[in-house]
């Protein structure tokens, strides 16, 4: 998914609250990070594995570390709005969810449905990683 798709997608889903949404890309950079830890932290969906260290050639580190033997991927920097945001296509909407959530309004229904969709597409990515490891 490029920038642009995911700022669109949080815009419409935030449509009480676009005031208060980044306007620097390096913000944004940081909200996506976050929010993918925060759906790791609702489910552990993390790579199991020994400690390793992968970096994109300009040194940029393509996995974080979440415990002594968790880590996700999460993007790089965003400097244009075609940039490439390398989340898991199955975890992108998850993401919308996730940001669409932190900027909406206290205590409001549309909020609340943003938690709920959120979840729905973790569900969903557990389900398919499920089926794909035992029915593959």
């Amino acid at each position: 998914m490029i920038f642009k798709e995911l700022e669109i997608l949080v815009k419409r889903a935030t449509q009480d609250a676009q005031s208060n949404l980044p306007t620097k890309k390096s913000e944004w950079s940081i909200l996506i990070t976050q929010s993918i830890k925060n759906i790791f932290s609702d489910r552990n969906i993390a790579i199991l594995s020994e400690k390793l260290k992968v970096t994109t050639e300009d040194g940029n580190e393509v996995f974080k570390t979440i415990s002594d033997e968790h880590f996700l991927r999460v993007p790089g920097n965003i400097e244009t709005d075609d940039s490439e945001i390398d989340i898991d296509s199955d975890l992108e909407m998850a993401v919308v969810y996730d940001l669409a959530y932190q900027f909406t309004k206290d205590d409001s229904v549309l909020k609340q449905k943003h938690l709920l969709d959120k979840q729905d597409s973790i569900d969903n990515f557990v389900w398919n990683k499920f089926k794909e490891q035992y029915n593959g």
